[in-house]
């Protein structure tokens, strides 16, 4: 029997990407952030950041268009390969206004670092307060949060 070395992996070497488990082709891509879409424009986490350039993954999905998920701290790259595309690993969905380019191994971000409870407990407390300012600003949305 003889041995032969397995073939160092390089940068140029592409991991398998997943979307729901099923291998699927994405990109990592530099975006321009566009508009919510009209039933989620104050709730969008990403309202207010319209016009700025942000990493994402491009997800082509067979027979779906390409869904776009915010990768400025790694946090995308890691669902489609890491948590293979399942819902059990969490993502934050971006709507691009336009893909500018595909991005270098060079300009990828870093490894995702999950927040701290802080950071988290800061998230949730800006979110809360953009969802009573939305219902207090249109009362016909439904009841107020308690």
């Amino acid at each position: 029997m003889s041995f032969r070395p397995r073939k160092p992996k390089t940068l140029t070497t592409r991991p398998v990407t997943y979307w729901n488990g099923r291998p699927c082709p994405c990109t990592r891509v530099l975006v321009t952030v566009g508009a919510p879409p009209d039933r989620q424009v104050p709730l969008a986490w990403w309202a207010g950041m319209e016009g700025t350039e942000r990493r994402a993954v491009e997800v082509r999905a067979p027979g779906q268009p390409p869904y776009y998920l915010d990768d400025e701290n790694g946090e995308g790259w890691s669902k489609v390969t890491v948590g293979k595309g399942l819902p059990n690993h969490g993502h934050r969905a971006i709507w691009p206004e336009r893909v500018i380019r595909d991005l270098a191994p060079n300009e990828y971000p870093p490894v995702f670092k999950v927040p701290s409870l802080e950071e988290q407990y800061a998230m949730r407390r800006t979110a809360q307060e953009r969802l009573a300012a939305y219902r207090a600003e249109h009362p016909e949305t439904g009841p107020s949060a308690p």
